[in-house]
């Protein structure tokens, strides 16, 4: 036989090749992403120390500097977007790193959604150790009136929701663009639009209420920390003094939402959105990651892949005509800044 006939042979007997199922694939990469967790230590341990002293400087200058009231919102405000913008920047390494070889994995029978689940599970921990470790030193420090049943709990779906945002934006953006992407996501939809002023004044009922719970997860974990705070403390302590004004003030900005009822889906509100945010952003990033450099795949239609390759030629020969002229560009500068100097 030719050559040509027995690549086409081995070509589909390759084809023809049974790949392993979901559940057997998921053991073997949840196995193989435990090793390369605890190969990761070092960087690890440079994270767990960025939150620590974040959590220590944030309840050092709400305790003894500012000394914000146990009532006020704005610590909490500032914690959790704290802890979104590091768990989003975490989550980045996940997908961005190493893209060929998925590629070159897929291509060979990998099952996306094994790959992705096991990736999510072996970085859970860190993000469990991460959320814990914040809201444990800022505890500890600051001593709020609440317990820590109470007080956890927005941790979590915090760090949920931003883990989310943080895979999504790892799968579709470079991996160069990713922190700076996600610095600024963060900061409009923790930092921006979860503030109580701007709760108060986009919370008309309408277009920009649904814009603002939609992609705010503060706006939903404050509200979730201060209503679990109104109905734990007694706030008949405040009674006749500013201070109550204040809470009823921020009562009414985050008690009753105006597009939506307190009670969705037989939980809390905020408990819902917090939840739907994370598995919105977590199947964006699912789908993005399966859909990529499909062109490229073998499995892809001909003409797809035929187009990768022009693509890719004429980037190429661009590439080297670009180079070209700009040398010559350079030369000819060089010899006008010798006749200068001449």
């Amino acid at each position: 036989k030719s050559f040509a006939s027995a690549a086409g042979l081995l070509q589909r007997i390759a084809s023809d090749v049974k790949t392993p199922g979901f559940c057997r694939q998921l053991v073997l990469l949840v196995h193989r992403s435990s090793i390369q967790w605890f190969r990761q230590s070092w960087h690890r341990a440079i994270f767990l120390g960025v939150i620590s002293g974040s959590s220590v400087v944030l309840a050092v200058l709400d305790t003894f500097v500012v000394k914000e009231a146990q009532w006020q919102v704005d610590p909490f405000l500032n914690l959790h977007t704290t802890l979104a913008l590091l768990s989003s920047v975490f989550c980045l390494h996940v997908f961005s790193t190493d893209r060929p070889v998925f590629w070159r994995e897929r291509e060979s029978g990998l099952s996306v959604a094994a790959f992705y689940v096991s990736k999510v599970f072996a970085n859970t921990f860190d993000l469990l150790l991460q959320c814990f470790l914040l809201a444990a030193v800022y505890y500890m420090i600051r001593q709020p009136q609440v317990s820590f049943d109470v007080y956890f709990p927005p941790f979590l779906l915090v760090s949920f929701a931003s883990a989310g945002l943080g895979y999504a934006i790892s799968t579709i953006f470079p991996p160069r663009h990713g922190p700076f992407i996600t610095a600024i996501t963060i900061f409009v939809g923790c930092g921006l639009l979860g503030h109580p002023l701007r709760v108060e004044t986009m919370s008309d009922g309408g277009l920009l209420e649904t814009i603002m719970d939609v992609l705010s997860v503060t706006r939903w974990s404050v509200s979730l920390y201060f209503n679990s705070y109104l109905e734990t403390v007694d706030t008949t302590q405040f009674e006749g003094t500013q201070a109550m004004e204040a809470i009823h003030r921020i009562e009414e900005i985050y008690a009753t939402p105006k597009l939506v009822s307190q009670i969705l889906l037989g939980m809390r509100a905020e408990i819902f959105f917090l939840t739907a945010i994370g598995i919105f952003w977590h199947i964006v990033g699912f789908l993005r990651l399966a859909y990529s450099n499909r062109n490229r795949h073998r499995r892809a239609a001909v003409w797809k892949q035929r187009m990768y390759r022009v693509r890719s030629a004429m980037g190429r020969a661009g590439t080297r005509v670009w180079g070209e002229q700009r040398q010559e560009e350079l030369e000819e500068g060089v010899r006008r800044f010798k006749q200068i100097l001449a």
